[in-house]
Formats: C-alpha cells, structure tokens, sequence
C-alpha cells in the first residue's frame, strides 16, 4: 500500500509541476509576446517604407521614360514628314527623267530636226532641282544623326 501512495503522490506532483510549469511560462515574461509583435511591426514597416521608395523610383523612371518616348515620337513624325517629302521629291525626279528620255529620244530620232536649246534648259533646271534635293536630304540625315547621338549621349549618362 505504502508503493501505491508513493506512485500517487509522484504522479499528483508531476502533474502539479507540469502545471505550474505552464502557468509559470504563460505569466513569465508579459512583455515577449509584445516586443515579438512589435519586432514583426517594425519588419512590416520596414518593408512597407521599402516598398514606397521602390515605388517611387519605379514612378520617376517611368516620368524619365514617357518623357523619353514623347520625345521619340516627335522625332519619328519629323522623320515621317522628311520622308514623305524625299518620296515626293523621287516621284518627281522619276517624272522629270521620263520627260527628259523622251525627249532625248526624239531628238535621237534622226528622220526629224529638233532645236536641243529647250532639252539643254530642262535638264539644267531639272540639275537643281536635283541638287536642291540633294541638300535636303543631306541636311535632314545631318539632324537625324545628331539627334540620334544626343539621345545616345543621355541614355549613357542616364546609366552611369
């Protein structure tokens, strides 16, 4: 009888330890949970204030680009314009080459007798026209090119 009360006691103090055990690391230390929480708070704002700054870069590198592609556009529909224009301007070379075949054609024509003085002016007309041209051309690639170079210029101090 004296074993079984001993095993008794030895069980109702292991369960009286346990307890007090739990009760004791529950009422322990009433601040961890607290400064846990409040580490974890400051690793949520730290990560929201990291967020923001992030969001902000991503805001002003956007601003930095749309600007950017504004600009392209611009350039591009100047470009668009020359273009249209070069075109003309080599539909109209064509025509004026066609005339002056022609006309070199009759004159080739040995049966009929043609004066070459209005051939001559055509062509010399025709000369500056081309030549004028030519100019434009050579000035719109000459703007193309620097502006292309200013662009690649900030690009590059953009990146360093």
């Amino acid at each position: 009888m004296f074993a079984g009360k001993e095993e008794h006691c030895s069980h109702h103090l292991n369960q009286r330890h346990h307890g007090e055990h739990y009760q004791n690391q529950k009422n322990a230390d009433p601040a961890y949970p607290e400064a846990r929480l409040e580490g974890i708070l400051k690793g949520l704002e730290e990560r929201v204030n990291a967020g923001r700054e992030n969001l902000s870069k991503l805001r002003y590198q956007r601003a930095d680009l749309e600007f950017e592609l504004n600009g392209l556009q611009d350039e591009k529909m100047t470009l668009d314009d020359a273009l249209s224009e070069a075109k003309k301007g080599e539909a109209f070379v064509r025509e004026k080459e066609r005339q002056i075949n022609a006309d070199f054609m009759e004159l080739s024509d040995d049966r009929k007798k043609s004066d070459p003085a209005p051939l001559i002016k055509q062509t010399l007309i025709l000369g500056r026209e081309l030549f004028s041209l030519l100019l434009r051309d050579v000035a719109i690639e000459e703007t193309s090119r620097k502006a292309f170079e200013t662009r690649k210029e900030m690009t590059f101090k953009k990146e360093f």
